[in-house]
């Protein structure tokens, strides 16, 4: 979601992160260990507000507040009131005994942390 101007600034924020690569010369995006990583564990918790029809809806939900067909207290309630659901079932489904935090040892360079070191 987003407009055709704030699209590269996402972009940038997500290759920052450590996301996404983006060859410079194709403009091809791909992700990288930790994009995967990061998506397959929301995919798992909270599979329904990565679904792109949610994106689909809201988005045409918040043209419809910009068109004043919408009533903007009633949407953000609605979202407001959908991303708690969603964020009581990641917490409910989130077991850290059940994830493999190897897999996402190779996403990070090891630093030399000396002294507190493990």
């Amino acid at each position: 979601m987003g407009s055709f101007e704030s699209i590269p600034k996402y972009l940038m924020i997500l290759q920052k992160s450590g996301f996404i690569n983006i060859n410079e010369e194709s403009h091809e995006i791909r992700p990288t260990l930790l994009g995967i990583n990061i998506a397959e564990s929301y995919e798992t918790a909270i599979p329904e507000i990565t679904e792109p029809q949610f994106r689909e809806k809201l988005a045409q939900d918040f043209n419809d507040v910009a068109t004043c067909y919408k009533d903007f207290v009633v949407v953000y309630d609605k979202y407001l009131n959908e991303i708690w659901k969603n964020y009581k079932k990641f917490v409910a489904n989130f077991d850290p005994s059940q994830i493999n935090l190897d897999k996402f040892e190779p996403c990070f360079e090891k630093h030399n942390l000396g002294f507190y070191a493990n």
